[in-house]
């Protein structure tokens, strides 16, 4: 499942964030698609993951 590859406002729900927030983090460069295909930009699930644990660590250290 690791290959596993998600739509933006799938990524966004994976996240917990709203895909205001998920777009954010996208202009910020902090989130980068894996995959376009055509208009459609997916992310991939172990990159996904690994910001999942870094959100969560920023909340826990404030």
């Amino acid at each position: 499942m690791d290959k596993a590859q998600f739509t933006a406002t799938e990524a966004a729900d994976y996240l917990e964030i709203s895909i205001a927030t998920f777009r954010r983090y996208l202009k910020a460069q902090k989130i980068t698609a894996s995959t376009e295909v055509g208009s459609t930009h997916l992310y991939a699930l172990d990159t996904l993951r690994e910001f999942k644990k870094a959100l969560k660590l920023t909340k826990t250290n404030n």
